[in-house]
């Protein structure tokens, strides 16, 4: 009998992909090193062959680290049968992306350059992230997630519009390069539930996006309990088309994402 259980469980485990895992370093334009950078996993695709996941909708792509002193960061535990697109924020630093990356044969360095100072206002999307008690809350990643122009309003995928993450007075900026009237922005972070704050306009205006808390509390006016979650988003960003990618469906880590609530 412990003969067949071996060979049922060797089967069983052999047919699991193998964990694979990202290291890199993220850097300035002047080559130094920048700690606590979040380094999120965009986008995933197959190494081989066509997906049939949507780029954002595979499990991994619910995982984001921060870099440490040295500027390192490690993604463990990843689907060794893919490619991955990073995403790279800091507060007073440009968003970057990277292309397709193979966990087993690439190096990764991210080169951040600082934010623009020479933008005018209308280019400039700003505000601060707050609990609902007033507290700032950092490292919250300010996505855009609908727009609004003088011919259309739409919800998804943004053009011209980057991504963004809190310091830590819960500060963001994002640039603006195309004429929108209005961006959406969703917002999340670890320990709090999502939040989508809509039409906010580019320029001058400190816009103040409150995010609740997620706790184990039974006090309802304080935080979000557990049993809350399930019409509310995890950290990741909203479904879309890109030039080069399949149409986005909503998915999360546990295989549905939902929507987070409207503030």
């Amino acid at each position: 009998m412990r003969p067949l259980l071996t060979l049922i469980l060797a089967g069983f485990f052999a047919g699991l992909p193998a964990a694979d895992e990202i290291r890199g370093i993220v850097r300035a334009t002047d080559g130094q090193p920048i700690p606590n950078v979040r380094v999120d996993i965009a986008t995933a695709a197959p190494k081989v062959g066509p997906g049939i996941f949507c780029p954002s909708c595979y499990l991994d792509c619910a995982k984001y680290v921060y870099t440490d002193e040295d500027g390192r960061f490690a993604i463990p535990n990843l689907d060794s049968s893919l490619k991955f697109r990073l995403l790279a924020t800091a507060p007073d630093k440009t968003t970057a992306h990277t292309e397709l990356i193979d966990p087993l044969s690439d190096q990764v360095e991210i080169r951040l350059a600082d934010f623009p100072t020479d933008l005018p206002p209308d280019q400039i999307l700003q505000g601060v992230v707050l609990t609902d008690q007033g507290t700032p809350v950092a490292g919250a990643l300010v996505s855009p997630y609908g727009a609004k122009t003088e011919e259309r309003r739409w919800w998804g995928r943004v053009t011209g519009a980057t991504s963004g993450v809190t310091d830590n007075a819960g500060r963001f900026r994002i640039v603006i390069t195309e004429p929108y009237v209005a961006i959406d922005l969703q917002v999340t972070a670890f320990g709090y539930a999502g939040a989508i704050a809509s039409l906010l306009t580019p320029g001058e205006t400190q816009h103040s996006i409150t995010l609740p808390e997620l706790c184990e509390s039974t006090s309802p006016d304080r935080c979000r309990t557990r049993s809350d979650l399930s019409h509310l988003g995890d950290r990741r960003r909203p479904r879309w088309k890109t030039d080069s990618e399949d149409s986005h469906y909503p998915a999360s880590q546990h295989g549905s994402r939902p929507i987070p609530q409207r503030t």
